[in-house]
C-alpha cells in the first residue's frame, strides 16, 4: 500500500502545481480585463454624459430656450446660423416654415425624437 501511495503522490502534485498555474493564468488575465476596463473611466469628469448624449442635451436646451424665451436664448447656435428663427411657440403658418419655426431643431446625426421628447 505504502508503494502505491509513493507512486501516485507526484502526479497529485502535477496536478496540482497545473491547477495553480491555470488559477495564476485565470487571475492575471482578469486583472488584465480589469484594468483595461477601467483605464479612463473618468473620461467625462464625472458627469455621465456619453458625448453623443451631451450634444443631444445642449441642443434640447437650446430649442426649450428659444421656445420659452428663456435665459441666455440669444447665445444659441441655431439662432446665430438660422437668423428668420422666431423664438417663442409658433404659430400656424411659422410652424410650417422649417426656416423660422423654433421647432426645427436643425440638428439631424442622430434624430430629433429625444430632442422633443426632452423640451416636453
Amino acid at each position: 500500500m505504502r508503494q502505491r501511495f509513493i507512486l501516485t503522490a507526484p502526479i497529485y502534485l502535477m496536478r496540482s502545481i497545473k491547477s495553480r498555474r491555470v488559477m495564476i493564468c485565470v487571475v492575471a488575465i482578469l486583472a488584465l480585463a480589469a484594468s483595461l476596463r477601467l483605464y479612463g473611466i473618468d473620461w467625462d469628469r464625472g458627469y455621465g454624459f456619453h458625448p453623443d448624449e451631451r450634444s443631444i442635451y445642449m441642443q434640447s436646451d437650446c430649442m426649450y430656450r428659444v421656445l420659452t424665451h428663456g435665459t441666455g436664448y440669444q447665445g444659441c447656435p441655431n439662432l446665430s446660423e438660422y437668423p428668420d428663427m422666431e423664438p417663442g411657440i409658433p404659430s400656424v403658418g411659422t410652424f410650417f416654415d422649417h426656416e423660422r419655426s423654433a421647432l426645427n431643431p436643425h440638428w439631424f446625426p442622430l434624430g430629433s425624437i429625444m430632442i422633443y421628447l426632452m423640451v416636453l
